[in-house]
């Protein structure tokens, strides 16, 4: 019996890869989209700081401003009275969305594994906040799609 385990046990080291990385729980894809989440992020599609004729007379910019960031995902839980304790999404981190006119949201982020979906979720309640198409275009540019609207938020690193 003692023999067996041993086996067992050397089977069970043999078969782990040394291409796995136990400390790594974001895609790549996800990793590159999270080195550009920082610093203040501002919308030039629907708002002053767009390049177009009339620009001028929209409102200031909604602002994506990126705070902590978490090095794995952080499971985030609601406690239901029958239920018990649920998993309701995975913070990736934290941001504040400020939209003019509007309160200034604090904000979890999740992204999706292929980095082409953001969700926010309101820090206060854990509900859904806004729920975006992500296109990353550059470090200092990306396309946010909201469903509602048929253009997209273009926001710039500021």
């Amino acid at each position: 019996m003692k023999h067996f385990c041993l086996l067992c046990a050397l089977f069970l080291l043999v078969g782990c890869s040394k291409d796995e990385d136990p400390g790594r729980n974001y895609t790549e894809q996800q990793e590159k989209a999270l080195s550009v989440f920082n610093g203040t992020w501002a919308d030039t599609q629907f708002s002053n700081l767009g390049n177009y004729p009339g620009s001028e007379l929209q409102p200031d910019p909604d602002k994506i401003i990126f705070g902590t960031q978490n090095n794995k995902p952080v499971e985030i839980y609601e406690n239901d009275f029958i239920e018990g304790e649920r998993l309701l999404f995975s913070a990736f981190g934290e941001l504040v969305y400020h939209s003019e006119g509007y309160e200034d949201v604090p904000c979890y982020y999740w992204v999706s594994n292929t980095a082409d979906e953001l969700r926010l979720y309101r820090t206060s309640t854990k509900k859904l906040y806004k729920k975006f198409t992500l296109s990353i275009k550059s470090d200092t540019k990306m396309h946010l799609h909201d469903p509602d609207l048929s253009l997209p938020y273009i926001f710039v690193k500021q």
